[in-house]
């Protein structure tokens, strides 16, 4: 197969529930979780089998999910609550309910430090959870539209979005203390670190583009044009490449983070929204909140695809071009294409709304 969505092959679509948004794996039992936030509930798939065995009915609005091995727990941040929903991963029952600040949209997971983060959007902060004793450690101060985060371990920092403020807030997982403030751009939407290098990636649906973070010397260094409006991100197991939902176009792009091309553009569902890659596997989940559904797809990409070839041209390629006159919009004279006969030109068509 060659073309725009060579080598990753969509498995299933799996109907979860209403507006799906945050996604976890669970290797283990080959299963996949996904927060349905006009449901709400948690929608537990098996991924073999492609369909959904369970429905956990969690607070109002669930949006991220984290899934803890250790404990083996599922954490739903329910942003109409204000908590945080704990649920037995063996049993699928809920075991408690921890307070947060208000609307928390976004969670990390740090294992090693035993603590779970909490963005809290519209309280302009990140609570912060044991994960064992699901108690409540402390509340680190960010700004307006905290929501997504990622941890850092080789640096020991939580990187922490700030969509409305248009910036990230660094933070010490140590004390839990903020370090920094970053001007990033406007609304960045997700963030994302690559574990083996110092490199941190931020999606921003606005300018259709990943930016780039220096991760060692806090900044934002580069941009990789996408187009689009891109919303998730997720790296791969190997952090060569990133997963990006775009809700824009309702498709997943691949991008190759060596050469930061864009390998692949694969159509999902509507609405696409959350995005993770299972970090030991080839599998990638997208969550699509107009369609209500998860796809599931595999990449099994080795290396750049193919250009695309035998497409034939479009039948006006080679035709004379016709005559036709528009308004000149300074003068309202009507301008005709045989002034410019011979000549190179541009004709912008603006549609304004």
């Amino acid at each position: 197969m060659t073309g725009p969505g060579a080598g990753v092959a969509a498995l299933a679509e799996i109907p979860v529930g209403m507006g799906p948004e945050g996604l976890a794996f669970d290797q283990g039992r080959g299963r996949g979780y996904v927060a349905c936030s006009r449901s709400n509930h948690l929608a537990v798939m098996d991924l073999a089998g492609g369909e959904v065995v369970a429905q956990v009915p969690v607070g109002m609005e669930p949006i991220p999910v984290m899934y803890d091995q250790e404990s083996d727990r599922i954490f739903v941040a329910d942003a109409r609550s204000d908590t945080v929903t704990v649920i037995d991963a063996a049993t699928l029952e809920v075991v408690a309910k921890v307070p947060t600040g208000e609307y928390p949209a976004g969670l990390a997971l740090y294992p090693e430090k035993r603590k779970l983060y909490c963005g809290n959007t519209a309280g302009s902060s990140v609570t912060v959870v044991d994960v064992d004793r699901l108690t409540v450690l402390g509340t680190v101060p960010a700004k307006l539209g905290a929501g997504s985060l990622a941890v850092d371990v080789a640096r020991g920092r939580l990187w922490c979005s700030n969509f409305m403020d248009h910036t990230v807030t660094v933070i010490d997982t140590g004390t839990d203390r903020p370090l920094a403030e970053l001007k990033v751009g406007e609304y960045p939407c997700k963030i994302a670190v690559d574990p083996f290098s110092a490199r941190g990636y931020l999606v921003h649906s606005l300018a259709g583009a990943i930016g780039v973070l220096d991760l060692e010397d806090p900044a934002l260094i580069d941009e990789i044009p996408l187009g689009g409006a891109p919303v998730g991100i997720s790296l791969s197991g190997s952090a060569t490449r990133a997963y990006v939902a775009d809700r824009g176009h309702g498709a997943l792009a691949v991008v190759d983070l060596a050469t930061r091309l864009e390998w692949a553009r694969v159509k999902v569902g509507s609405g696409p929204g959350d995005v993770v890659a299972d970090p030991d596997g080839d599998a990638v989940l997208v969550s699509n909140a107009g369609s209500g559904t998860v796809h599931l797809l595999r990449d099994a990409m080795t290396r750049p695809p193919a250009p695309s070839s035998g497409s034939s041209p479009h039948p006006l390629v080679g035709q004379r071009l016709p005559r036709f006159e528009l308004p000149d919009m300074i003068t309202g004279r009507l301008r005709t294409s045989e002034e410019w006969q011979g000549k190179k030109y541009l004709i912008n068509f603006f549609a304004s709304w």
